[in-house]
């Protein structure tokens, strides 16, 4: 496959992963069980297989360049030739990037806000349950967060559920977070 062939091929990807990252948001949220969500992540790992494809062309691609260029001495011309190569091959790298975000954003589109909530607390229930090495909570710093964790989706009580309010919720609770952290890093 040329270049330009490479080059309308994952631009195509793309714009296919975001009609589908758009589909999946406009949507109602999707059952992990449904048909609909089995056909779209089939479609995400051809796409994630694509990508892998492209990016052993890419690296293979820059290894030609390499040795056939090598570290001699190169003409004006055929420095002129592996620039233009290197630029083609750097275009690819960015629209594989590009493509390699979509997916990403497709994914998170599929898992929806519930999701990295519930991954958060989980991550802050793992903290307080460690102790942590970098981070060390008072003990009334580490109950009062404790206590956020517990009403928290996900969390050990569970019974908190999700809301427009709660991404106002989750800013206090960083803001609040970081405070305690440097606090305790200043005494």
């Amino acid at each position: 496959m040329n270049h330009e062939a490479k080059v309308i091929a994952i631009r195509q990807m793309i714009q296919a992963v975001r009609a589908e990252t758009l589909k999946i948001m406009s949507a109602p949220s999707q059952d992990a069980h449904s048909s609909g969500y089995a056909d779209t992540m089939a479609k995400v790992e051809r796409w994630k297989a694509n990508l892998e494809r492209f990016q052993r062309s890419i690296r293979s691609d820059q290894g030609l360049l390499h040795m056939r260029f090598g570290h001699r001495r190169l003409s004006y011309p055929e420095r002129q030739s592996q620039r233009s190569h290197q630029a083609n091959i750097d275009g690819l790298r960015a629209l594989t990037i590009q493509l390699a975000q979509a997916i990403m954003e497709l994914i998170d589109a599929m898992m929806g806000p519930d999701v990295a909530w519930k991954n958060l607390i989980k991550s802050l229930e793992k903290m307080l349950k460690g102790g942590g090495d970098d981070v060390s909570l008072s003990g009334t710093d580490q109950q009062s967060l404790q206590s956020i964790v517990q009403q928290a989706p996900g969390g050990s009580g569970g019974g908190y559920n999700f809301s427009p309010t709660a991404a106002t919720d989750l800013l206090t609770f960083c803001i609040a977070l970081y405070a305690m952290i440097i606090r305790n890093r200043k005494k």
